[in-house]
């Protein structure tokens, strides 16, 4: 039995295939390696959570000769040594550590937690699937045993702390819940390369015997005390995982983790559900849930969210619980719709009160999740908000299981703060099946196989906030209807603070409800569902012009402003299909009435656009 660094020659046959992972977190909404460590540890840590108990995280950055004894550590880089130098081997030589640089190692802790669970000596997926959370963080890529209901997943989420690392390497120490089984193992993700042979992308730390290739985590008490006293380790026997991130990347640093943890987590503090220490030297920043709110006061760089976070403080507290207000329930057999039957009886006037007098709100709007295999659950989320009077565009942030969904493209609002939140188990689901791997963006796409008129239903969730805030508006029968471009604005139109002016919002609803709604996109419009039923295959005509003061728009249409079939004019749909177009005129067939959206851009950004929308029958 030999314990170290074991790296496998390639062997004639099987395809040569190099890691690609860590791709999908360098080009994705979070490329920044201490923010997305953050979410993805985390996120996992609460996974990973014991019945009835806490979880707590504890980083730190442990700096030679100031917490870490190099002499105690070296040893366990010593069989790698030849191969992180290798040519070929992935690693840019400009980022490997030089010989006079302090060596720094960053610890990831968790306690409360079931740590990695399953059978280590799994050398592949099972065929019925289980839970083998040690077989995903060491053995497997892009794979995954989360159950519905999880926050994420260790198929890419591991692949943060590999990159974090400047040699792509990690240890891992798991103390087992079920069990009491303490195992130490480590990891290198490569390129193949050559260090006198031909070597496979991936190198483990651990102990193999001489006559097989499988590599098993240490078990040795020895062993495994002298590791923890090497990287100054706070685990001992308690439940959970520790891991270790060599040489880490210089762009995390104390400020950034905390600042992250600030940015993605504060709500899952407030909750109780989360406690993080951050920590140089010896000296950490402990946020939890009493002091959470004074500890981003004291931190300038949060200045921007803090309203955020007093908003989310007020949303957990008894006082957002004693003054919800439930909306109606959306017809449960079709796709989710915003209209003014789910406000009952003076609800809607209520609301344009607190919105006037800067109140704070909670709303409850409950949802019937519908499948394809023709299974649904009655569901709901919640919507908090606070009309700041401050002209500042802000969007809502939206929360899934506590996890901060950081790049929603919802509709900016001028001075409307929100949170919206969806932690009940079906809407949970949906919206987490919608994620991309670092679970910063909802897609409709990723929802349409599973989910009945999922595409229409998550944009109801997405442009919750604004619909609300629009059908108390147009409640409000003295409202000035063109001041709505004042109070929801488009990135890049501008509006009376400065730059062109904004895109000519919707004209008032007529007596009847709409098929069609009308929405402003970046350099032009979007048309989606209204509150009416629309019958598939049926047609929307559709007329645009820039508007004029006096006089019809579409009456003054000119060529020589745009053509709808002529650059720069460009249109995208889903659930449509564009079937004629002709100069400020397109014919549309519906094939998804709940699910549709046609965008059309190119217009002058410097003019209004008038549009027009009307069903025109069709087969």
């Amino acid at each position: 039995m030999t314990t170290g660094w074991h790296f496998q020659p390639l062997t004639p046959g099987p395809t040569v295939r190099e890691p690609i992972a860590g791709a999908f977190f360098a080009s994705d909404a979070v490329s920044e390696p201490g923010e997305a460590l953050v979410r993805e540890g985390i996120q996992n840590s609460l996974d990973a959570t014991l019945a009835g108990l806490k979880t707590s995280v504890r980083m730190s950055l442990v700096i030679e000769n100031e917490d870490l004894d190099w002499q105690e550590a070296s040893p366990y880089f010593a069989g790698a040594s030849a191969h992180y130098t290798a040519d070929g081997n992935g690693l840019r030589k400009e980022d490997l550590p030089g010989e006079s640089e302090a060596r720094a190692v960053l610890i990831f802790e968790d306690f409360g937690t079931c740590g990695l669970q399953g059978d280590p000596a799994t050398p592949y997926p099972p065929k019925e699937r289980g839970e083998n959370n040690f077989f995903h963080f060491f053995r497997a890529e892009g794979l995954s045993d989360k159950e519905p209901g999880r926050r994420g997943s260790w198929g890419l989420g591991k692949d943060t702390f590999f990159r974090a690392s400047r040699v792509n390497t990690v240890f891992g120490l798991t103390v087992r819940n079920d069990d009491g089984r303490r195992l130490l193992m480590g990891k290198t993700v490569l390129k193949s390369h050559w260090v006198g042979d031909n070597y496979c992308q991936d190198g483990y730390f651990g102990v193999r015997s001489d006559n097989e290739n499988m590599v098993m985590p240490i078990e040795s008490h020895d062993d495994i005390e002298q590791f923890q006293k090497a990287f100054r380790l706070e685990r001992r026997n308690d439940p959970g995982l520790s891991i270790i991130v060599p040489w880490f990347d210089p762009e995390v640093t104390e400020h950034a983790l905390l600042q992250a943890v600030f940015k993605n987590y504060s709500y899952a503090i407030l909750s109780g559900d989360l406690d993080v220490i951050v920590e140089t030297a010896g000296i950490g920043t402990w946020l939890e849930q009493n002091n959470l709110l004074n500890e981003a006061r004291n931190f300038p760089e949060q200045a921007s969210i803090l309203p955020a976070i007093e908003l989310a403080e007020w949303a957990i507290s008894g006082d957002a619980t004693a003054s919800l207000l439930t909306l109606g329930m959306t017809n449960p057999t079709r796709g989710w719709s915003w209209d003014k039957s789910l406000f009952e009886d003076d609800l809607l006037k209520v609301l344009d009160g607190k919105l006037k007098g800067q109140e704070y709100i909670a709303i409850r709007v409950p949802v019937t999740v519908r499948k394809r295999d023709g299974t649904s659950a009655p569901s709901h989320f919640d919507v908090y908000m606070i009309n700041e009077n401050s002209g500042q565009r802000l969007r809502p942030v939206f929360i899934r299981d506590g996890i901060v969904i950081s790049d929603v493209r919802a509709p900016f609002l001028r001075g409307i703060r929100a949170l919206v939140i969806a932690d009940d188990a079906p809407i949970s689901e949906f919206l987490r099946q919608s994620e991309n791997p670092s679970h910063t963006i909802w897609q409709g796409q990723q929802v349409k196989q599973d989910y009945t008129s999922g595409v229409g239903d998550l944009r109801f969730v997405v442009e919750s906030v604004r619909r609300i805030c629009d059908l108390v508006a147009a409640e409000d029968k003295e409202e000035d209807r063109r001041l709505l471009a004042e109070f929801f604005t488009v990135p890049g139109t501008g509006g009376r603070n400065g730059g062109s002016p904004p895109v000519q919002p919707p004209a008032p609803p007529p007596a009847q409800p709409s098929r069609f709604a009308i929405r402003p996109a970046q350099g032009g419009f979007s048309v989606v569902p209204g509150v009416a039923p629309i019958t598939a295959g049926s047609h929307a005509e559709i007329l645009v012009a820039y508007d004029v003061r006096r006089g019809s728009a579409t009456g003054q249409y000119r060529t020589t402003d745009f053509q709808l079939n002529v650059s720069p004019i460009q249109y995208q749909y889903e659930g449509a299909e564009v079937i004629d177009t002709g100069d400020n005129r397109m014919i549309v067939r519906i094939t998804e009435p709940d699910d549709f959206r046609l965008t059309v851009t190119g217009f002058d950004p410097n003019r209004q656009i008038y549009v027009d929308v009307k069903e025109s029958g069709g087969a």
